[in-house]
């Protein structure tokens, strides 16, 4: 997996404290597979940041639409970011399901 995606990281003082993976381009489509924030940086921009060079970066990719899996708990966050929910899949927790969402990037 890891070589075959792009993996970009943020650091703070020569320690990764955020990172995002996006998934080879697929049919103009281009999912982000993790997007993770280290608990102490939460809520200083740094994801924010890092989703909006994601954006860039699958844009030069040529991709028309980015997807994700959302923990429940970042769907506003996304949702403030322009992506909506498209579907919904079983999490590994038996009865639980996690938001599948998607952003067009087509400006």
């Amino acid at each position: 997996m890891i070589s075959e995606s792009y993996i970009f990281k943020f650091l703070v003082d020569d320690t990764i404290v955020s990172f995002y993976f996006l998934n080879p381009l697929i049919e103009k489509s281009i999912e982000l597979e993790m997007l993770f924030v280290l608990p102490a940086f939460i809520g200083k921009g740094i994801g924010k940041q890092l989703l909006i060079h994601a954006f860039q970066k699958a844009r030069t990719l040529k991709a028309s639409t980015m997807t994700l899996l959302a923990d429940p708990n970042a769907v506003l966050s996304y949702n403030s970011q322009g992506f909506y929910p498209i579907d919904n899949k079983e999490s590994s927790i038996i009865g639980c399901f996690l938001p599948v969402m998607q952003k067009d990037l087509e400006e």
